[in-house]
């Protein structure tokens, strides 16, 4: 999809802004059943403990805060913005429910429904760095935009879009609370996924706060960028070379002679057997070879 900048301005009248008023629009009661959820929700499951808390509020109090639809060409409603109230109210079985109408386009109705995930629901980091990412790549935010629409800084907003660079393995760890974001983010100091899976194995199996984390990252950078240690070849005499050569086509076996600090010579002969070793030993006291 290709960018729209400016979207972000453009939303501000379509965004639920509970004590600063509600959304520009025609307030009605609308039949809960003839309202659908829009395409773009980015959770298919609701905590069913926090859904039964909302519901059990709307029952003493009501629906304090008007959910916003869009209308359909059907005659039903689109739900822009409010979900968990739609889904609470339908849990109590009432009738309608008090929502904004307002003519918005496909393009702004999914960016709002995002915006009013991020800022109503308990989304997990992995969820909340995909609506961010969603809402800059696909609907033309800006970090800034991102961030005033959502209540949060503009570093946090880029930082935790950055988790989504983590490897698979890695955003599992952080979707189930295994780890925090702020594992991720120290893991992402690591360029290999496979070094950041290691670590982030690592970090769970050791219990690792953030900050012993980071120590941990620090340590695996300083090894991996070390060089390499040089390769010692001790010099060898070429003439003791040599005659190792020999002996190994005249004994058909693995021969080593080997120089000592002192200057001593050490001979080393692998043979197959005792059969062998014995054959070998009558050769040498006959003066049978060479």
């Amino acid at each position: 999809m290709n960018k729209k900048r400016g979207l972000g301005r453009g939303l501000e009248a379509l965004i639920p802004t509970g004590e600063q008023g509600a959304p520009a629009g025609a307030l009605r009661e609308l039949p809960v059943d003839h309202i659908f959820p829009g395409p773009s929700q980015l959770r298919t499951e609701m905590d069913q403990e926090r859904l039964r808390e909302l519901a059990d509020s709307i029952a003493r109090m009501g629906v304090v805060q008007p959910i916003v639809v869009r209308p359909m060409d059907d005659g039903n409603y689109e739900l822009v913005a409010g979900q968990r109230r739609w889904e609470a109210c339908r849990t109590l079985g009432l009738a309608t429910i008090p929502a904004v109408v307002r003519e918005s386009s496909d393009l702004e109705a999914a960016a709002v429904a995002l915006i009013e995930n991020v800022q109503r629901e308990d989304l997990n980091p992995m969820e909340e760095a995909e609506a961010y990412h969603r809402l800059v790549e696909d609907y033309g935010l800006t970090q800034e935009e991102v961030a005033r629409q959502v209540g949060k800084s503009r570093p946090l907003v880029g930082n935790t879009i950055r988790l989504l660079a983590l490897p698979g393995p890695v955003k599992k760890l952080v979707a189930d609370g295994t780890l925090s974001a702020g594992h991720g983010r120290t893991i992402l100091a690591l360029a290999d996924p496979r070094q950041m899976t290691a670590c982030a194995e690592q970090v769970v199996k050791t219990g690792m706060s953030v900050r012993q984390a980071e120590e941990y990252v620090k340590k695996m950078i300083a090894a991996s960028s070390a060089p390499p240690k040089a390769e010692v070849r001790r010099y060898r005499d070429p003439d003791l070379q040599e005659m190792e050569k020999n002996l190994v086509r005249r004994l058909k076996a693995r021969v080593r002679i080997r120089e000592e600090k002192d200057g001593a010579l050490r001979l080393e002969i692998s043979l197959a057997g005792r059969e062998v070793l014995t054959k070998l030993v009558e050769q040498l006291l006959n003066q049978g070879w060479g």
